[in-house]
């Protein structure tokens, strides 16, 4: 008898033995890694539920929530799912935080869940992203639109005479940041090209994020840049926008859409280049970098460029009112220049801007 109770208990540890390793292996792939940081809460939870299979009276305790609560925002979330970018967004979120690290520890299932392609990295720092983007979309009659099969999106707005005006671009994975952050929504997720809008929660991160932006001085003199208070432009109107509804005598625009196209490019460069370097006051703190690799460090180049081969003077005018959106009647103090002289320089300025783009053409892929 006691022979039989031992060579049972025996067996049982061999079979335990052999599915220990089963286990632990299931618990880990189980286990949920961290997020991005800049995810939110209702994502979390929803990514928690239905990918990793935590049980919602798990993440109510957890998070010292009612299961209601819970149950909610899984809800709400898995109603969004209707907006495909959006569907596209999850499953990417998913697939880096779950999927990728399953296969590396040899997760069969994860195997056979996997994309054939390739996904872009989640971004570490979205608010530098997301502001350059949300500032653009706060400007009056600014969408960004996503086409089916485009991995670039395109801020844009439609002008007084009809025609749409590039501002901006973004990648799509930025996008789908944006959409599942709710900074950004649209009514008709099933068109060919999709239009976003800045939604109030959206408005709200960006004058958090507008509050963390580095102050530009406005006077050019250094002796009287550490006297004077640093102010910084938060406008819903850029001053070329302002501009551009001016007519001359002949009812024809100030500023010709070429004009306006070439001033646009040269802010988009700066506010991507000003991700990762500190914003100068003046436009001499851009230097040519050919051999930058980075897209900031690229941007940065582009910048510095093309102020250069402005030069003094009509570089100074295109500098404060197209990349640091200072009114022109504080650029013409600031520089000492006579009354209602600056629009003309700058009219000057954005005719030489687009030839120098003209002798370097964009090469990144455009929508639309």
């Amino acid at each position: 008898m006691g022979d039989n109770v031992t060579a049972i208990v025996d067996n049982m540890v061999d079979k335990m033995g052999n599915l220990l390793p089963t286990l632990i292996s299931e618990r880990a792939n189980r286990s949920i890694p961290e997020f991005p940081h800049w995810l939110n809460d209702a994502v979390r939870v929803y990514l928690a539920h239905t990918v990793y299979g935590v049980p919602i009276r798990a993440l109510a305790r957890s998070r010292g929530q009612h299961p209601s609560t819970i149950l909610r925002q899984v809800r709400r979330v898995e109603l969004q799912r209707d907006n495909p970018l959006i569907d596209q967004a999850l499953e990417w979120v998913a697939h880096v935080t779950f999927v990728g690290p399953a296969m590396q520890r040899g997760n069969k299932m994860a195997h056979s869940q996997t994309h054939t392609t390739d996904l872009p990295p989640l971004p570490e720092n979205l608010d530098a992203e997301a502001r350059r983007v949300l500032r653009r979309l706060r400007e009056r009659g600014a969408v960004l639109a996503v086409a089916q099969g485009f991995d670039v999106a395109v801020i844009v707005r439609d002008t007084q005479e009809g025609v749409t005006e590039r501002l901006g671009s973004a990648s799509r994975s930025l996008v789908m940041s944006l959409a599942l952050e709710g900074w950004i929504a649209t009514d008709n997720p099933d068109l060919r090209i999709v239009r976003y809008a800045l939604t109030a929660s959206g408005r709200s991160k960006l004058a958090d994020l507008m509050r963390d932006l580095p102050e530009v001085a406005e006077d050019t003199d250094t002796a009287n840049t550490a006297a004077q208070p640093a102010k910084r432009q938060n406008l819903s109107e850029s001053p070329l926008m302002l501009l551009s509804r001016r007519k001359e005598r002949d009812g024809k625009p100030f500023l010709a859409p070429e004009l306006m196209t070439a001033g646009e490019r040269l802010r988009e460069d700066f506010e991507i280049a000003c991700l990762s370097h500190v914003i100068p006051a003046v436009w001499q703190g851009f230097s040519p970098n050919p051999d930058a690799q980075t897209s900031t460090d690229k941007a940065a180049h582009r910048v510095a460029q093309a102020l250069h081969t402005l030069g003094p003077g009509l570089a100074d005018v295109a500098y404060r009112t197209c990349c640091q959106l200072q009114g022109l009647e504080k650029s013409e103090q600031a520089m000492g220049w006579s009354a209602r002289s600056g629009k003309v320089v700058l009219r000057i300025a954005l005719q030489r801007l687009v030839r120098h783009y003209e002798d370097t053409p964009a090469v990144d892929a455009l929508v639309g």
